[in-house]
């Protein structure tokens, strides 16, 4: 099946315009063809783009298990071309042409599914960077830019019912703020309700069921990589049944609607002080025990989960 010159992609199977991505590092916002440049609407350049980076860094792992040195290195080679989609001067992800200049007009807040986004805008997609969340920190410029900008991006434009913003909440924790999460994993339920409008939007083949599930456990994964993000319990008591015969019991005797930030907590009995664990914590049946309380605390501020970039080093 031969490409399509006008839009760069096999019709029917494969990555959309995956030629025009692996030469400019992006999927640019127009099309160039012989003589002519042509615009199409259903681009979605950055969305794309931000996909594919983690594309890449997904089919890395089989890569470095099945495939050949080379397929590593190239796929290595690509797992921050991200960043040049970052627009410093806003401090968005922002569509690019293919002469590399930034796509015009520009609003921060357009949502569109069109040349650049997909069913969203720059305050969503901005932190679609599952891999390398500190690398996003240090586009931003740190922790407490990262902290301040991704309070309005949850308190303002998040949408519990579309997928690239599902996980936003959880970032505060590669930046130290594991109370900023505790606080919007609560909030963001506000937007269920055991009616039969309860359910915001469509559940798009259980993807809003599924996230609203592990957030009310207070544990949430990272898709695609080999942990979870703790959160806070909803219940006082739950049980994860797992194929092994295993079991996850999740415990947060003190949690309520007041109760929502982690004071300490414990792994099969021992103090457990990061906010985040491993697959492997869980495979073969864990027990997980919350302390809740009604004020923040600095409880998981330390080790943050892995990331492509390393965070830096406290004196």
């Amino acid at each position: 099946m031969d490409n399509d010159p006008r839009t760069n992609s096999r019709p029917s199977k494969g990555r959309f315009r995956l030629d025009d991505y692996r030469k400019f590092h992006f999927v640019p916002t127009d099309i160039v063809v012989p003589d002519n440049v042509v615009m199409r609407q259903d681009i979605q350049a950055v969305s794309r783009t931000l996909e594919y980076v983690y594309d890449d860094f997904c089919v890395l792992t089989l890569a470095r298990k099945f495939g050949s040195a080379a397929d590593v290195a190239d796929l290595e080679s690509r797992l921050r071309w991200y960043a040049g989609l970052w627009d410093k001067d806003g401090g968005f992800m922002r569509g690019r042409r293919a002469d590399g200049s930034w796509h015009v007009p520009f609003d921060p807040l357009h949502s569109e599914t069109g040349p650049q986004y997909y069913e969203g805008h720059a305050w969503t997609w901005s932190w679609y960077v599952p891999h390398d969340p500190q690398g996003l920190i240090d586009l931003l410029g740190g922790n407490a830019a990262f902290v301040d900008k991704l309070t309005v991006a949850c308190d303002k434009y998040y949408q519990a019912l579309n997928e690239p913003c599902m996980l936003e909440t959880y970032l505060f924790i590669h930046a130290g703020r594991a109370d900023r999460t505790e606080y919007f994993a609560r909030k963001t339920l506000e937007n269920f309700n055991a009616t039969a409008r309860g359910l915001p939007g469509n559940d798009d083949s259980g993807t809003t069921s599924g996230w609203l599930v592990w957030d009310m456990l207070g544990i949430y994964p990272n898709a695609g990589q080999e942990y979870y993000y703790l959160g806070s319990p909803v219940f006082t008591k739950a049980t994860i049944r797992l194929g092994n015969g295993q079991k996850i019991i999740i415990k947060a005797p003190a949690s309520n609607d007041a109760n929502k930030y982690v004071s300490s907590a414990s792994l099969n009995g021992k103090p457990w002080n990061q906010s985040w664990l491993r697959h492997a914590d869980l495979i073969d049946g864990a027990e997980i025990v919350f302390d809740l309380g009604p004020e923040p605390t600095r409880w998981g501020s330390q080790n943050p989960p892995p990331s492509l970039s390393t965070a830096p080093r406290t004196p």
